[in-house]
């Protein structure tokens, strides 16, 4: 019997979206633009959780909290400094957060992303350089502000996605097997300020139905 060792759509799509975000790190830029820089990173960041979603599905439906283990991306103020910090992860034991072993590694140094359960962190005391420091977006890229709509809520600031890729919103605190949380009438928006003046703010739109995630001034992305 011949073997076929084709690789699957989902598959070539997660490895597009790892070397998109490596490329970040790895490709020389001659003049360095900051802000589009940021906008790739969180763009590919935010996709690279949906697909991870569709890929690993961690949810058990015979767990009556089984929505808390949708995959989301995060972002958060550091209580311990000024920064601000990005992670990707999974409630998949319930307990109400991201621990350490339920965050994705950042590809470009194998390290965890920095999860919601270590707010009082800073890219310079960050556990023993245990963490990724790319998790940092305003040491990173100047980012001083974010504002989620039509998903996040509260002081809780994340985008989920369910195995079918679509947007979920306060799935975090779900103690019943139901889709209430799920999001269906308009796109969810997260946008991001910059300190310095120079640098205009973005807006990153993931439609709720398919999940595609998209900035309206660089379609390209």
């Amino acid at each position: 019997m011949r073997k076929h060792n084709a690789f699957t759509m989902i598959e070539l799509i997660i490895i597009i979206v790892v070397i998109g975000i490596l490329a970040t790190y790895t490709v020389p830029r001659m003049h360095r633009n900051n802000r589009l820089e940021a906008m790739q990173y969180i763009l590919n960041m935010v996709r690279y959780t949906q697909n991870l979603a569709l890929h690993d599905n961690k949810q058990n439906d015979t767990n009556t909290s089984w929505q808390k283990a949708y995959w989301r991306f995060s972002v958060n103020r550091c209580s311990g400094s000024s920064d601000i910090y990005l992670y990707i992860g999974s409630d998949a034991n319930y307990n109400g957060s991201i621990d350490t072993n339920e965050v994705v590694l950042d590809p470009s140094n194998g390290k965890p992303m920095f999860g919601n359960g270590y707010k009082n962190c800073s890219p310079t005391n960050n556990y023993g350089n245990a963490y990724s420091t790319n998790s940092f977006i305003k040491s990173k890229f100047g980012i001083t502000n974010f504002k989620f709509a039509g998903c996040g809520f509260g002081t809780t600031q994340y985008l989920g996605f369910d195995n079918f890729g679509r947007v979920y919103r306060k799935f975090g605190s779900s103690t019943r097997p139901d889709y209430s949380s799920y999001s269906s009438s308009k796109d969810c928006t997260i946008e991001f300020e910059f300190g310095n003046s120079n640098e205009s703010n973005f807006t990153i739109h993931v439609v709720p139905e398919t999940g595609y995630a998209y900035v309206a001034e660089k379609p390209n992305l």
